[in-house]
């Protein structure tokens, strides 16, 4: 009989218990709400913020081949690297092995070398010239607004053509003065080629659909003063069509002349496939 009382009285007892409290509020007052910011920390358990540390780095983009020369079957350079920065390398045995020559802190654009000693390189914003085979580095003054460079291209130690986002500029004296000359591309900084202080050519891509792209091929015998197109694969219906089209696929990234009928075409990354193509005199 005492248990079974013990229990009456304690279920008797509770609701007094939880009913007690003051007169016109409730016994427990409700948890206070708050909302937080989208990056705002919120308190742990304890009531504090987390423990804030440095941030996890970003990894780094990986390397990959940003431009190449080559000046015979043996000798030649490569920049490999990323957006933040770039290796030189070079070969004497046509690629079997390669040797770090120096570095960059930003990507290489281009690189162009005309002897085993003589090259030019070029960042977005700079160009640079080496007389020792790219252990070291001079600065080559360009004209104002002669940037982001696309290309730079030379056939000896005088006469070169730098390409940059709004034409092309040309000299006869390494860099030491430069000129503007025409360009034919209208949309883009043209793929420029030369096979010799006059002949030369411009690639010109125009805006492209899914895997194809309008492209026209323009050449010039004068050193870039003027220019005559020669092929074309145009989109536009009104564009002039020349016998020899080039190939609708493929977005144009680069282009070489062998010699005067024969042409590497770079479309899209430079590291993917390479056509050949056969043009007329």
């Amino acid at each position: 009989m005492g248990s079974r009382f013990a229990v009456v009285a304690i279920l008797t007892v509770f609701p007094v218990v939880m009913g007690c409290g003051t007169a016109g509020s409730p016994a427990v007052s409700p948890t206070a709400t708050r909302s937080y910011e989208k990056d705002e920390a919120k308190p742990t358990v304890e009531g504090r913020l987390p423990p804030t540390g440095p941030a996890t780095p970003s990894p780094k983009p990986p390397a990959r081949l940003l431009a190449f020369d080559f000046i015979d079957a043996d000798h030649g350079w490569v920049a490999f690297g990323n957006e933040d920065a770039a290796d030189l390398l070079n070969t004497a045995d046509g690629g079997q092995s390669w040797s770090v020559v120096t570095s960059f802190d930003e990507p290489v654009i281009s690189l162009d070398f005309t002897s085993l000693g003589h090259g030019w390189l070029a960042t977005e914003e700079a160009l640079v010239d080496t007389a020792d085979g790219g252990r070291t580095w001079n600065p080559v003054a360009v004209p104002s607004g002669s940037s982001p460079i696309r290309d730079v291209l030379f056939i000896d130690g005088g006469r070169g053509w730098l390409v940059y986002g709004g034409g092309i500029i040309t000299t006869l004296d390494g860099g030491s003065t430069w000129s503007p000359i025409a360009d034919p591309c209208t949309l883009r900084p043209p793929a420029l080629t030369f096979v010799d202080d006059l002949n030369g050519w411009a690639g010109c891509g125009g805006v492209g659909a899914t895997a194809m792209q309008p492209k026209q091929l323009y050449r010039t015998t004068d050193a870039g003063q003027e220019w005559q197109l020669i092929s074309c694969t145009c989109f536009d219906t009104q564009s002039p069509m020349v016998p020899g089209k080039m190939p609708w696929s493929g977005h144009l990234t680069g282009l070489s002349f062998l010699d005067e009928t024969h042409a590497l075409w770079c479309l899209g990354k430079c590291h993917g496939a390479v056509t050949s193509l056969a043009f007329p005199s």
